[in-house]
């Protein structure tokens, strides 16, 4: 029995050396990651503080890279306070490997996974809580960044309108409430003053004085969008189909028509089949679901 010892001892010890080599396999591509997932943070917080993008690249995938960027230059575009996760509370914690991938659970305040994938010797973060970049997502943020360079050119201008449209609000109430009809005198035109007069001796026979005046008191939110075609705007209810039409003179817009049509446009016919169309675009009644029922 003694014999077998020498025999058996060399391999026993070769296991062991074998096992212990594997096991530091393993915890060097461990802390490879754990480095890599550590350094994508901190490198995040770097870009976030002044653009820095020097180190970023070498642990991230290329188009993670290129979304990364773009989405700092979008918000910088926006010029608006960014609520998100505080970064410097966050570090690796546990890690596994499947092949050429891996996970790195990130220790912190909220649920935080990083993907990896290895290239060559080293790792390179490619997704973040399973989520992962693609071509696409890439084509709809550079349109989001392009619409906001848009938007801030005709920025001005889009007050502007919103402006003209919430005098014109005011206006029209002010016409209902006290029959002066002055303060659309500078931002309407003289056609749409018309319609306007028009249209509420129509209302008033049609859903009654009372009725109306006690509508108009009631809390009434409008916000929309405006679009633009030569010297004309379009203000647009927000979720709505009403609409607000405004022509330029002389640098300034002005309410020359509503529901796509002109002023002079707007018939009897025309009034008392889209009456509640018109009662809503000149801000008289709320949304459907909220007006009194008396009018209709």
């Amino acid at each position: 029995m003694t014999r077998l010892i020498p025999f058996f001892q060399p391999i026993y010890l070769s296991l062991i050396g074998i096992f212990l080599i594997t096991i530091g396999c393993k915890q060097t591509e461990d802390s490879k990651v754990k480095e890599a997932a550590n350094q994508y943070i901190q490198e995040r917080i770097k870009l976030e503080k002044n653009g820095d993008t020097l180190q970023l690249k070498s642990v991230t995938e290329a188009l993670l890279f290129r979304f990364i960027k773009l989405n700092h230059e979008y918000f910088k575009i926006v010029d608006a306070p960014v609520i998100s996760e505080d970064l410097s509370t966050i570090r690796a914690g546990e890690v596994k490997i499947d092949g050429k991938k891996a996970t790195c659970k990130m220790i912190g305040d909220d649920y935080y996974t990083i993907h990896l994938m290895k290239t060559g010797d080293s790792w390179k973060v490619h997704g973040e809580n399973n989520e992962y970049m693609t071509a696409g997502k890439i084509v709809a943020l550079r349109k989001k960044i392009a619409d906001q360079i848009e938007f801030r050119k005709n920025k001005p201008v889009i007050y502007a309108v919103i402006k003209v449209v919430n005098l014109f609000f005011d206006g029209v109430r002010k016409y209902v409430k006290e029959g002066d009809i002055s303060e659309l005198e500078s931002i309407t035109t003289p056609d749409t003053r018309k319609m306007v007069q028009k249209f509420y001796a129509y209302a008033k026979q049609r859903s009654g004085e009372d009725v109306l005046a006690k509508e108009i008191e009631k809390y009434n939110l409008v916000i929309g969008d405006v679009t633009f075609e030569n010297d004309q705007a379009e203000f647009k209810f927000s979720d709505e189909a009403r609409t607000i039409n405004l022509i330029k003179e002389d640098d300034y817009y002005k309410i020359a028509g509503l529901e796509g049509l002109k002023s002079s446009e707007v018939s009897q016919r025309m009034m008392a089949d889209n009456y509640l169309d018109l009662l809503r675009a000149m801000k008289l009644v709320r949304e459907p679901q909220y007006r009194l029922p008396e009018i209709n």
